[in-house]
């Protein structure tokens, strides 16, 4: 049916033909193929409840055939939609469908010859897909068409390209069947051929025996090169299989290209990519092989008949046996890995020998001895073939963090490395179990191995570790080890462990055993974000070879230890983030090598210790969030070109603590930080009668160099800039609450705040009985009853204040007898003031 243009007398049928639904045939077409595509797992899906008119990439149109005018499929546009499956047959019901697009998709099976009968099918895109089988010749032959575009490129579809397809195509047509596996195509004596403007077939299997034909006077090749306007037939596919053989020395090796059968080819052989003079026959014969004629061939071949088109023979690597292993690893890892879109990929027509980035191979051995990936972008899995690497003693895979995309477990395979002395796969996409005998590697110096997916590693330790005789550093992080049951107490049987690092990994909790003190060499320990809870151990207090402690985010608790003063060897200290206590030990006097002091983020008080200043090599100093106070060691020996950092924000500082140095603290220090400080002296409540004076001061920091502002209510008070702020004559007026802004003339970027000053001003006072006030029963234990004598009948509220002024209570709106709740107060003493409009009324009272 062809689509026609509808210039219709009667708007009235137009408006009915436009809102129609699309038709059953089309709506059961595109259903066959949600179903045959994985639809409910599409990027963009389909509301099945919903008319097919909305659904992504489908364009409707109306047509006007025998039973009138009806709603059909003109388009689908899928590309790019995660569809996995087949294209059904279903599809060529479509009679009007004009466009088809589902490129760049997980479609495999073969194309359905039934596509055939959508007669009105002017564009075919289905590349980028896993179609397999021969292209049908139905396709193009079921309905007379024109087709304006077919695009089948990047698939595995084999045999020929239809001659029927001649016929098919448009004058200005387009057809790309490259990167296939298609090995003929027709002579095309037909003229349509030649309306054909663009025709790709390269990337095939199509070799010279077929450009070499001549169905008229000429070879085909020039045929198509005179008609198609845009013809691509070069490069081909590679021929003949890739080739291992096992290097004897003394005898023959034959190499030979076997897929090629035009007599009017010529060859040349090469040897790591260098011509190899006199090898110009199909076969190639190393004599007597020796060592030095490992290497990786392949063959050049060209026939002058096809003067444009050279085809290479896949590879041939002769090596001993061990080599070809760890060639065939290397390209199972490249290939698993998306090693062509690497960031720095390798040539895979040269020797992996040393010649490969980030490979080393020993030079009498030739075996792998080391492989660094890192930083190389791998998109994929760890292949089983890496554990073939059976000489590989170094193997590093550290990757972008989150922007990995590496992902799968690692291979159980990796446990057959038996000579492996450092691995190190970190920052990467990888997760799942850590196989159990990576530990049994006696060889092993060093292991790194973290997560970087919401996905932690798991490991369940040995129970037995003491074999690893040479592991010097072990580094475990993002690691779930709650199987574990508690810390696993098989990593303190390590002798000669140096550094252990484990960070941001999943414990069931608990305290840290007193059993690391066993770990007498170690100079390196960082525990980050594990779920201890209790003291830091005494036992490491023992680890006298410490050089860097670091204890972060763990939850230890209890006063920073005397004992790490003992670990006079430290160059760094870093205690952050728990909630430890207590003062700087002056035991830490001792620790005159650190470089690097942190301490953020505890409970520590105290005043900062003055032998500190002597610590001449240190160059970070963090003492912030925390409750320190008073003087400041001088700390103006820092030197900014070692990148020396200062911090003691967010303590109880005040100017006079480091006022003298800060000019030169702001020279020195790379990164000084001293803002913001705690709030100075103590929240009051102040009550005074009408007519009295008060004084408000700020008591904590009285530097001749700072400037005062008073505020009432937030808001600030002309004129209130000196350190006091006096009240004369008190009216009720200045209720509020006070506070003040201090700043600094020399310390400027710290503003510091006085605690606020509630001030309550009453009227003058009178006894409960001049008025006949009655409250009972006094002593009271809960409920206190207000008779309100002469007083009956105002405007009254009851306020009640301990004795330091502060309002525990307040009611307003008194009426007579009305009974006061005091069960939420404590035993003692309180105030009772009763205000009127004009008089204020004082008891005290006894609360048992």
């Amino acid at each position: 049916m062809k689509k026609l243009l509808l210039h219709l007398p009667l708007l009235l049928f137009f408006i009915t033909a436009s809102s129609q639904e699309i038709s059953e045939n089309d709506r059961n077409a595109l259903i066959a193929l949600y179903n045959a595509t994985d639809g409910a797992n599409w990027t963009n899906t389909w509301d099945l409840n919903d008319s097919p008119t909305n659904w992504y990439g489908v364009v409707t149109n109306i047509v006007f055939g025998s039973s009138g005018a009806e709603r059909h499929v003109d388009e689908i546009n899928l590309s790019d939609n995660n569809l996995i499956g087949v294209i059904p047959p279903e599809l060529g019901n479509l009679k009007d469908l004009n466009t088809l697009d589902v490129s760049n998709n997980n479609i495999s099976g073969s194309i359905p010859g039934e596509l055939g009968n959508a007669e009105d099918l002017n564009y075919l895109y289905l590349q980028n897909n896993q179609l397999t089988g021969d292209i049908p010749v139905d396709l193009f032959t079921l309905n007379e068409r024109h087709f304006v575009n077919i695009d089948l490129s990047f698939n595995t579809l084999t045999g020929t390209l239809p001659v029927e397809i001649g016929d098919a195509i448009a004058n200005i047509g387009h057809v790309n069947v490259s990167n296939n596996l298609l090995t003929d195509i027709p002579d095309y004596t037909n003229i349509t051929l030649f309306r054909i403007e663009t025709l790709d077939i390269s990337n095939n299997n199509i070799y010279f025996s077929v450009f070499e034909r001549q169905p008229s006077l000429d070879p085909l090749v020039e045929v198509l090169e005179g008609n198609v306007a845009n013809l691509t037939y070069t490069p081909q596919n590679k021929i003949d299989a890739t080739e291992n053989i096992v290097l004897i020395e003394g005898e023959n090796i034959i190499l030979s290209v076997t897929g090629l059968t035009s007599t009017n080819n010529t060859y040349q052989w090469f040897k790591n990519n260098t011509l190899i003079d006199g090898a110009t026959n199909s076969t190639f014969e190393i004599s007597n092989a020796t060592t030095s004629d490992i290497g990786l061939y392949y063959c050049e071949i060209k026939n002058p008949q096809v003067p444009n088109l050279t085809i290479q023979r896949n590879s041939i690597n002769v090596d001993t046996q061990g080599a070809i292993m760890d060639r065939t690893a290397l390209l199972a890892l490249y290939n698993s890995t998306n090693g062509a879109n690497w960031s720095n990929p390798w040539n895979l027509n040269i020797s992996f020998k040393n010649n490969w980035s980030g490979v080393a191979v020993d030079s009498e051995t030739n075996r792998v001895v080391s492989l660094n990936l890192s930083q190389r972008g791998l998109e994929g899995e760890l292949p089983a073939e890496i554990g073939n690497l059976s000489e590989l003693t170094y193997l590093s895979i550290v990757d972008s963090g989150s922007n990995s995309m590496l992902t799968g477990s690692l291979p159980e395979e990796i446990i057959n490395l038996s000579k492996l002395e450092f691995i190190q796969i970190s920052q990467t996409g990888l997760s799942g179990t850590i196989p159990f005998d990576l530990f049994a590697i006696n060889s092993l110096n060093s292991v790194n191995i973290s997560s970087f997916t919401s996905d932690f590693f798991t490991l369940d330790l040995p129970n037995d570790l003491s074999h690893l005789t040479n592991l010097e550093s072990l580094i475990l992080q993002r690691i779930d080890l709650s199987s574990e049951g508690s810390f696993p107490e098989a990593l303190f049987q390590l002798p000669n462990l140096l550094t252990l690092s484990l960070d941001n990994n999943l414990l069931t909790g608990g305290a840290l055993s007193n059993n690391i003190g066993n770990l007498t060499k170690l100079q390196r320990l960082s525990l980050q974000a594990n779920d201890f809870t209790g003291p830091i151990p005494d036992a490491i207090g023992q680890l006298s070879n410490l050089r860097s402690l670091s204890i972060t985010r763990c939850r230890f608790n209890g006063d920073l230890p005397e004992f790490i003063g003992n670990l006079t060897n430290l160059f760094s200290l870093t205690i952050f983030g728990n909630d430890i206590e207590g003062e700087i030990p002056d035991s830490f006097a001792g620790l005159t090598n650190l470089t690097s002091l942190v301490l953020t983020g505890n409970n520590l008080s105290g005043s900062i210790p003055d032998f500190l200043a002597g610590f001449n090599n240190l160059n970070t100093i963090r003492f912030d969030q925390n409750n320190f106070s008073g003087r400041i060691p001088d700390f103006t020996f820092l030197n900014p070109n070692n990148n020396s950092w200062l911090f003691f924000d967010d303590n109880n500082f005040v100017f006079e603590d480091f006022e003298n140095e800060f000019p030169q603290y702001q020279t020195n220090a790379t990164v000084f930080q001293f803002s913001p400080q705690s709030n100075v002296d103590s929240e009051e409540t102040i009550v005074i009668t009408e007519g009295e004076e008060i004084i408000l001061s700020v008591e904590a920091t009285q530097s001749t160099n700072n400037l005062y502002q008073w505020r009432k209510d937030g808001v600030e008070i002309e004129g209130a800039m000196e350190r006091t702020y006096t009240i004369s004559n008190s009216t009720t007026s200045d209720i509020g609450e006070y506070d003040c802004i201090i700043t600094n003339s020399i310390v400027n970027d710290l503003t510091l705040f006085r605690n606020k000053i509630t001030l309550d001003v009453t009227l003058g006072t009178e006894d409960f009985d001049n008025a006949e006030i009655k409250a009972y029963p006094v002593p009271t234990k809960d409920k206190l009853v207000l008779s309100l004598g002469a007083i009956n009948g105002e405007h009254i509220t009851a306020s009640l204040y301990g004795m330091l002024g502060n309002k525990v209570f307040e009611q307003k709106n008194l009426t007579d007898n009305q009974t006061l709740d005091f069960s939420n107060l404590q035993s003692g003493t309180y105030i009772l003031k009763l205000q009127t409009n004009t008089k204020t009324y004082v008891s005290r009272i006894l609360k048992e």
